[in-house]
């Protein structure tokens, strides 16, 4: 087996436990209300078209980016056209609630790097295969 490099190596590596993941076409029935749970999620869509509606406002899931929902965070779904969606729901092992309150109030979008980017590709793919 390969070594860890040094940076991941330790005490600090997170972990996950992925609870379902797909990817499939969301329309503009994809209104889902009052979304509360114990779960991250992990958005990817091929457009731009969806937002979630949480108490800070309007938050676009803007075409292409990575998006991430923190557990805890209320909001409700809209979506205005038909786009591919593909979608991660999970849980950071050993994170306590209320600190994924304090530090995570809100959802959160990634600058797009391209291996990740590439990489979310093939997990859609894949996902989509089965």
């Amino acid at each position: 087996m390969d070594s860890l490099p040094a940076v991941l190596a330790g005490e600090d590596l997170l972990h996950l436990r992925v609870l379902w993941a797909d990817r499939f076409v969301v329309g503009t029935n994809w209104d889902t209300r009052d979304v509360c749970s114990s779960y991250w999620r992990f958005y990817v869509n091929s457009r731009d078209g969806a937002s979630l509606l949480t108490d800070a406002g309007r938050y676009p899931l803007r075409g292409g980016l990575i998006h991430f929902v923190p557990a805890w965070v209320r909001f409700t779904c809209h979506n205005t056209t038909d786009l591919d969606h593909l979608f991660v729901h999970f849980d950071p092992i050993g994170l306590p609630g209320a600190l994924v309150r304090e530090l995570f109030p809100s959802p959160r979008s990634l600058t797009p790097d391209a291996d990740l980017v590439r990489a979310c590709r093939r997990l859609g793919d894949d996902l989509h295969e089965r």
